[in-house]
Protein backbone atom coordinates (compact mmCIF):
# COMPACT_ATOMS: atom_id res chain seq x y z
CA UNK A 1 0.00 0.00 0.00
CA UNK A 2 1.22 3.51 -0.78
CA UNK A 3 2.62 5.42 2.20
CA UNK A 4 1.04 8.73 1.13
CA UNK A 5 -2.54 9.73 0.47
CA UNK A 6 -3.74 10.11 -3.11
CA UNK A 7 -3.15 13.51 -4.69
CA UNK A 8 -4.74 13.58 -8.16
CA UNK A 9 -7.10 16.03 -9.88
CA UNK A 10 -8.02 13.90 -12.91
CA UNK A 11 -9.48 10.47 -13.49
CA UNK A 12 -7.37 7.80 -15.18
CA UNK A 13 -8.63 8.87 -18.62
CA UNK A 14 -7.59 12.50 -18.06
CA UNK A 15 -11.06 13.94 -17.25
CA UNK A 16 -10.96 16.69 -14.63
CA UNK A 17 -12.24 16.05 -11.09
CA UNK A 18 -13.64 19.35 -9.81
CA UNK A 19 -12.34 21.01 -6.66
CA UNK A 20 -15.48 21.93 -4.68
CA UNK A 21 -14.96 24.39 -1.82
CA UNK A 22 -18.48 25.67 -1.20
CA UNK A 23 -20.23 23.68 1.55
CA UNK A 24 -23.70 23.88 0.00
CA UNK A 25 -22.42 22.70 -3.37
CA UNK A 26 -20.46 19.87 -1.71
CA UNK A 27 -23.58 18.72 0.18
CA UNK A 28 -25.63 18.41 -3.02
CA UNK A 29 -23.04 16.70 -5.22
CA UNK A 30 -24.02 13.65 -7.25
CA UNK A 31 -20.65 13.30 -8.98
CA UNK A 32 -17.02 13.03 -7.93
CA UNK A 33 -15.16 15.93 -6.32
CA UNK A 34 -12.14 16.70 -4.15
CA UNK A 35 -11.00 19.39 -1.76
CA UNK A 36 -8.19 20.36 0.59
CA UNK A 37 -8.86 20.12 4.29
CA UNK A 38 -10.28 23.51 5.32
CA UNK A 39 -9.96 24.41 1.61
CA UNK A 40 -6.36 25.29 2.43
CA UNK A 41 -3.78 24.23 -0.19
CA UNK A 42 -1.09 24.24 2.50
CA UNK A 43 -2.59 20.98 3.80
CA UNK A 44 -1.97 19.21 0.50
CA UNK A 45 1.74 18.47 0.92
CA UNK A 46 1.14 16.74 4.25
CA UNK A 47 -2.25 15.08 3.79
CA UNK A 48 -3.14 14.99 0.11
CA UNK A 49 -6.73 15.54 -1.00
CA UNK A 50 -10.14 14.57 0.38
CA UNK A 51 -12.53 12.86 -2.07
CA UNK A 52 -16.23 12.10 -1.89
CA UNK A 53 -17.47 8.57 -2.55
CA UNK A 54 -18.79 9.48 -6.00
CA UNK A 55 -15.16 9.85 -7.10
CA UNK A 56 -14.31 6.42 -5.67
CA UNK A 57 -16.93 4.59 -7.73
CA UNK A 58 -16.58 6.62 -10.93
CA UNK A 59 -16.03 4.26 -13.87
CA UNK A 60 -13.24 6.45 -15.25
CA UNK A 61 -11.00 5.30 -12.42
CA UNK A 62 -9.61 7.42 -9.60
CA UNK A 63 -6.46 5.39 -8.93
CA UNK A 64 -3.52 5.93 -11.33
CA UNK A 65 -2.66 3.30 -13.94
CA UNK A 66 -1.20 0.23 -12.26
CA UNK A 67 -2.90 0.90 -8.92
CA UNK A 68 -6.32 0.34 -7.38
CA UNK A 69 -8.20 1.59 -4.34
CA UNK A 70 -8.21 -1.15 -1.68
CA UNK A 71 -11.48 -2.85 -0.87
CA UNK A 72 -12.84 -3.33 2.63
CA UNK A 73 -11.39 -6.84 2.45
CA UNK A 74 -7.89 -5.44 1.82
CA UNK A 75 -8.15 -3.12 4.81
CA UNK A 76 -9.29 -5.97 7.05
CA UNK A 77 -6.28 -8.02 5.94
CA UNK A 78 -3.95 -5.20 6.88
CA UNK A 79 -5.53 -4.95 10.31
CA UNK A 80 -5.63 -8.72 10.81
CA UNK A 81 -1.94 -9.21 10.11
CA UNK A 82 -0.78 -5.95 11.63
CA UNK A 83 -1.97 -6.14 15.22
CA UNK A 84 -0.86 -2.59 16.01
CA UNK A 85 -1.51 -0.63 12.86
CA UNK A 86 -0.16 2.79 13.78
CA UNK A 87 3.10 4.70 13.78
CA UNK A 88 5.61 3.46 16.36
CA UNK A 89 6.00 6.88 17.95
CA UNK A 90 4.30 10.18 17.18
CA UNK A 91 1.85 9.43 14.36
CA UNK A 92 2.31 12.95 13.05
CA UNK A 93 5.78 11.88 11.93
CA UNK A 94 6.64 9.63 9.02
CA UNK A 95 7.36 6.43 10.91
CA UNK A 96 7.08 2.78 10.01
CA UNK A 97 4.31 0.77 11.61
CA UNK A 98 4.61 -2.31 13.77
CA UNK A 99 3.84 -4.07 10.50
CA UNK A 100 5.65 -5.05 7.31
CA UNK A 101 4.97 -1.84 5.35
CA UNK A 102 5.38 1.88 6.06
CA UNK A 103 1.98 3.48 6.53
CA UNK A 104 2.56 7.14 7.45
CA UNK A 105 -0.76 7.80 9.22
CA UNK A 106 -1.08 11.53 9.78
CA UNK A 107 -4.33 12.83 11.33
CA UNK A 108 -5.65 15.01 8.53
CA UNK A 109 -9.30 15.09 9.58
CA UNK A 110 -12.26 14.67 7.24
CA UNK A 111 -15.13 16.59 5.61
CA UNK A 112 -18.69 15.63 6.45
CA UNK A 113 -21.59 15.40 4.01
CA UNK A 114 -22.71 18.95 4.89
CA UNK A 115 -19.37 20.35 3.78
CA UNK A 116 -17.87 21.07 7.23
CA UNK A 117 -14.36 20.02 8.31
CA UNK A 118 -13.56 18.13 11.54
CA UNK A 119 -10.89 16.25 13.52
CA UNK A 120 -7.72 17.89 12.21
CA UNK A 121 -4.78 16.51 14.27
CA UNK A 122 -7.15 14.03 15.94
CA UNK A 123 -8.25 11.48 13.32
CA UNK A 124 -7.98 10.42 9.70
CA UNK A 125 -9.98 8.12 7.42
CA UNK A 126 -9.66 6.43 4.03
CA UNK A 127 -12.32 5.24 1.59
CA UNK A 128 -12.56 1.59 0.54
CA UNK A 129 -13.59 0.78 -3.03
CA UNK A 130 -16.94 -0.85 -3.75
CA UNK A 131 -17.44 -4.61 -3.51
CA UNK A 132 -20.34 -5.61 -5.72
CA UNK A 133 -20.16 -9.34 -5.01
CA UNK A 134 -20.68 -9.23 -1.23
CA UNK A 135 -23.45 -7.90 1.01
CA UNK A 136 -23.62 -4.50 2.71
CA UNK A 137 -20.12 -3.32 1.83
CA UNK A 138 -20.83 0.03 0.19
CA UNK A 139 -19.56 3.50 1.16
CA UNK A 140 -17.14 2.11 3.75
CA UNK A 141 -14.31 4.16 5.21
CA UNK A 142 -11.62 3.04 7.68
CA UNK A 143 -10.22 5.45 10.24
CA UNK A 144 -7.81 6.01 13.09
CA UNK A 145 -8.47 8.11 16.16
CA UNK A 146 -5.54 9.52 18.06
CA UNK A 147 -3.86 6.93 20.33
CA UNK A 148 -6.10 4.14 18.99
CA UNK A 149 -4.18 1.04 17.88
CA UNK A 150 -6.98 -0.42 15.76
CA UNK A 151 -8.69 0.69 12.57
CA UNK A 152 -12.36 1.47 12.92
CA UNK A 153 -14.76 1.22 10.01
CA UNK A 154 -18.40 1.65 9.01
CA UNK A 155 -20.51 2.89 6.08
CA UNK A 156 -20.57 6.66 5.60
CA UNK A 157 -22.55 9.10 3.50
CA UNK A 158 -21.47 9.26 -0.16
CA UNK A 159 -20.86 13.00 0.25
CA UNK A 160 -18.50 12.61 3.18
CA UNK A 161 -14.89 13.40 2.30
CA UNK A 162 -12.08 10.99 3.16
CA UNK A 163 -8.55 10.40 1.96
CA UNK A 164 -7.52 7.57 -0.37
CA UNK A 165 -4.66 5.08 -0.33
CA UNK A 166 -3.79 2.87 -3.29
CA UNK A 167 -2.31 -0.58 -3.67
CA UNK A 168 -0.32 -1.95 -6.58
CA UNK A 169 -2.49 -3.80 -9.05
CA UNK A 170 -1.19 -7.04 -10.52
CA UNK A 171 -1.47 -7.76 -14.22
CA UNK A 172 -3.19 -10.92 -15.38
CA UNK A 173 -2.93 -12.39 -18.88
CA UNK A 174 -5.40 -14.32 -20.98
CA UNK A 175 -5.18 -15.87 -24.45
CA UNK A 176 -7.57 -15.29 -27.34
CA UNK A 177 -7.63 -17.44 -30.47
CA UNK A 178 -8.73 -16.23 -33.89
CA UNK A 179 -11.37 -17.89 -36.02
CA UNK A 180 -10.17 -18.10 -39.63
CA UNK A 181 -13.18 -16.04 -40.75
CA UNK A 182 -11.49 -12.95 -39.34
CA UNK A 183 -8.67 -13.49 -41.89
CA UNK A 184 -5.87 -12.90 -39.38
CA UNK A 185 -2.57 -14.71 -39.42
CA UNK A 186 -2.41 -14.95 -35.61
CA UNK A 187 -2.90 -18.36 -34.09
CA UNK A 188 -3.44 -16.77 -30.71
CA UNK A 189 -2.76 -13.52 -28.88
CA UNK A 190 -2.35 -12.68 -25.21
CA UNK A 191 -3.56 -9.51 -23.56
CA UNK A 192 -2.76 -8.13 -20.12
CA UNK A 193 -5.48 -6.82 -17.88
CA UNK A 194 -6.10 -5.86 -14.26
CA UNK A 195 -8.51 -7.38 -11.78
CA UNK A 196 -10.53 -4.16 -12.11
CA UNK A 197 -10.63 -4.26 -15.94
CA UNK A 198 -14.17 -4.17 -17.31
CA UNK A 199 -15.59 -6.27 -20.13
CA UNK A 200 -15.89 -3.08 -22.19
CA UNK A 201 -12.19 -2.32 -21.61
CA UNK A 202 -11.28 -5.76 -22.97
CA UNK A 203 -13.52 -5.32 -26.02
CA UNK A 204 -12.01 -1.90 -26.72
CA UNK A 205 -8.47 -3.28 -26.47
CA UNK A 206 -9.19 -6.23 -28.75
CA UNK A 207 -10.76 -3.97 -31.34
CA UNK A 208 -8.01 -1.33 -31.33
CA UNK A 209 -5.14 -3.83 -31.34
CA UNK A 210 -6.39 -6.57 -33.62
CA UNK A 211 -9.76 -5.92 -35.30
CA UNK A 212 -9.56 -2.33 -36.55
CA UNK A 213 -10.06 -2.39 -40.32
CA UNK A 214 -11.60 -5.85 -40.16
CA UNK A 215 -14.74 -5.06 -38.17
CA UNK A 216 -16.73 -1.86 -37.78
CA UNK A 217 -16.45 0.26 -34.62
CA UNK A 218 -18.97 -0.60 -31.89
CA UNK A 219 -19.84 -3.80 -33.73
CA UNK A 220 -19.39 -6.39 -30.96
CA UNK A 221 -22.30 -8.80 -31.18
CA UNK A 222 -22.92 -7.73 -34.78
CA UNK A 223 -19.66 -8.18 -36.73
CA UNK A 224 -17.71 -10.17 -34.14
CA UNK A 225 -18.09 -12.01 -30.85
CA UNK A 226 -16.05 -13.86 -28.24
CA UNK A 227 -16.85 -17.55 -28.16
CA UNK A 228 -16.22 -19.76 -25.13
CA UNK A 229 -15.26 -23.32 -26.04
CA UNK A 230 -14.84 -25.96 -23.33
CA UNK A 231 -14.20 -29.06 -25.43
CA UNK A 232 -17.87 -30.00 -25.46
CA UNK A 233 -19.85 -26.96 -26.58
CA UNK A 234 -19.66 -23.31 -27.61
CA UNK A 235 -21.26 -20.32 -25.86
CA UNK A 236 -20.86 -16.58 -26.35
CA UNK A 237 -19.89 -13.72 -24.07
CA UNK A 238 -22.88 -11.42 -24.45
CA UNK A 239 -22.50 -7.68 -24.00
CA UNK A 240 -24.99 -5.75 -21.87
CA UNK A 241 -25.93 -2.29 -23.09
CA UNK A 242 -23.81 0.22 -24.99
CA UNK A 243 -20.97 0.09 -22.46
CA UNK A 244 -20.63 -3.11 -20.45
CA UNK A 245 -18.85 -2.14 -17.25
CA UNK A 246 -19.05 -5.52 -15.56
CA UNK A 247 -15.67 -6.69 -14.28
CA UNK A 248 -14.15 -8.95 -16.94
CA UNK A 249 -13.12 -11.67 -14.48
CA UNK A 250 -16.64 -11.72 -13.05
CA UNK A 251 -18.14 -12.13 -16.53
CA UNK A 252 -15.95 -15.17 -17.11
CA UNK A 253 -16.61 -16.57 -13.65
CA UNK A 254 -20.38 -16.21 -14.06
CA UNK A 255 -20.39 -18.41 -17.16
CA UNK A 256 -17.57 -20.91 -16.69
CA UNK A 257 -15.87 -22.61 -13.77
CA UNK A 258 -13.91 -25.16 -15.82
CA UNK A 259 -11.11 -24.89 -18.40
CA UNK A 260 -12.12 -23.06 -21.55
CA UNK A 261 -10.72 -21.36 -24.65
CA UNK A 262 -11.71 -17.88 -25.80
CA UNK A 263 -12.09 -17.48 -29.57
CA UNK A 264 -12.59 -14.26 -31.55
CA UNK A 265 -14.99 -14.97 -34.39
CA UNK A 266 -17.32 -13.29 -36.85
CA UNK A 267 -20.89 -13.20 -35.62
CA UNK A 268 -22.69 -16.39 -36.63
CA UNK A 269 -26.25 -15.67 -37.79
Amino acid sequence: MTIDNLDVTTYRNGDIIPNVEDAEEWKNLKTGAWCYFDNNPDNNDIHGKLYNYHAIIDRRGLAPEGFKIPQHYDWLLIQKFGSRLKSKNDWNEKKELDFYVPFNAKPGGYRNSNGSFFYKNKAIGWWASAEIDVKNQGNIAHWFYQNNQQLGWKPFNENDGFYVRCIKETYKTIDFYFNENLQHTYKSISIKYFTSTTFQDVLNSLYELFLKGTAKPYSYGIDWVIQIYDGEGIDFLNKIGNSDNRIFDMVLKSQYRKPFRLILSHKLN
